[in-house]
């Protein structure tokens, strides 16, 4: 954290005096996370920029400077603000902020956030502006013209983030940040595969991968919703803690780059009793001559049993199939919290080296059948490190253990 000269953190928040209306008014869903610290390193707000390159629709969409060449402030929308406590996190500590909208379905909270911005000094107070209106109008209202969308959208709801995740892709300005936070752990688990996907637009497996399948779920949603409008994300940092999941992504425009979405996401094949799986794309890319073209993806070469344990499979997804960390921002993203909290630190730090998993000499993947019949194949690359947010992905071809594609 880079704390504002002469002032110290935000003074106690003022709750809010009614509770907000459930589903749309965040209320302390979540302990607030180093949200605002990541921002900054992950480098949103610079002039210029942007990855959508020269196939970008509608002109030049990357952010513009000042006249004196400076980056203009960043603009922030905390969709779901309840009593403001995250807003004035933005307000206080991320000193490129110039413009926080906090909004809340409920007058009540509205009010609250007024009077926790006049309680935190001039400085919050102007930067802040309380609103009262729907979190999805907002962003829709917020599309257009371009100089209105934001640096920065947060979604913070209680339970799904699908309501909002339409508007929100369509209001994050180019090469913006959208972190969206996602509390119904047991919908994208797998306990209740018809409402997941009802909202997500995919199904969920049970197992040991459950919560970094929650990840890709989400992930593969807003991909889905932001390639509807022709635009792209690039996942910067996906964490799961204890009861929901958070994931900040970059949201770029590129109708070439979009074609590609199918070859992004996959449904995953699942035995239900060994839980060996097989990943199927739902597109490929074929670059041949210097040209490239887009085809279906072939069918897999699966029966309806597994070959290593002759139970059913079962089918997943789609899901989102690449990488969800971004190296080089998570380490400068650690960099800003070494005066965090200690469970900010270990929440997102790995383990030390000598602390990190080895592989089993013998691993055993069938919890039913004889060690004879255990597969050849190590499960899964999804795997639960420890501690509980760090995401380890076992390379099944060489059969080694790697930290979340780092």
């Amino acid at each position: 954290r880079r704390p504002r000269a002469g002032g110290g953190g935000p003074r106690p928040a003022v709750e809010a005096a009614a509770p907000t209306a459930a589903g749309v008014g965040v209320a302390a869903t979540s302990e607030p996370t180093a949200a605002a610290d990541l921002i900054s390193s992950f480098g949103v707000g610079a002039a210029g920029a942007g990855e959508g390159g020269d196939d970008v629709e509608g002109g030049d969409l990357a952010e513009p400077a000042l006249a004196s060449g400076e980056a203009r402030p960043m603009r922030v929308l905390d969709a779901l603000s309840a009593s403001g406590l995250r807003a004035l996190r933005y307000s206080l500590e991320v000193p490129e902020v110039g413009f926080v909208l906090a909004n809340d379905l409920s007058q009540h909270a509205a009010d609250a956030i007024r009077t926790n911005a006049e309680r935190n000094g001039s400085h919050a107070a102007r930067v802040i502006e309380p609103n009262h209106g729907d979190a999805a109008l907002v962003c829709y209202l917020n599309r257009t013209p371009i100089s209105r969308r934001f640096d920065v959208v947060d979604l913070d709801p209680y339970g799904t983030a699908a309501p909002f995740l339409d508007g929100a892709v369509q209001a994050v300005a180019e090469g913006g940040m959208l972190a969206v936070t996602c509390t119904d752990m047991g919908v994208l688990c797998g306990n209740h595969g018809e409402a997941c996907y009802a909202k997500y637009g995919a199904y969920p497996l049970r197992g040991k991968h459950c919560h970094e399948m929650a990840l890709r779920l989400l992930l593969g949603s807003i991909d889905s919703h932001a390639a509807r409008y022709k635009r792209y994300i690039v996942p910067m940092l996906s964490v799961s803690v204890d009861f929901y999941v958070r994931v900040f992504v970059r949201v770029f425009t590129s109708p070439s780059v979009v074609k590609r979405a199918a070859s992004k996401r996959a449904f995953l094949y699942q035995c239900q009793g060994c839980e060996a799986f097989h990943l199927q794309r739902c597109g490929k890319v074929i670059t041949r001559g210097g040209q490239t073209k887009f085809s279906p993806a072939s069918a897999p070469q699966l029966d309806q049993t597994c070959a290593h344990c002759s139970r059913y499979m079962h089918v997943g997804g789609p899901l989102w199939a690449e990488p969800i960390h971004d190296v080089n921002a998570v380490h400068r993203a650690l960099a800003y919290l070494d005066a965090g909290t200690q469970r900010e630190k270990t929440a997102l730090a790995p383990p030390p080296p000598q602390q990190q998993p080895q592989p089993p000499p013998q691993p055993q993947l069938d919890r039913r059948a004889p060690p004879l019949r255990r597969p050849t194949r190590w499960f899964p690359f999804f795997g639960a490190g420890q501690p509980r947010t760090q995401q380890l992905h076992w390379d099944t071809r060489r059969h080694t253990p790697q930290l979340a594609r780092f």
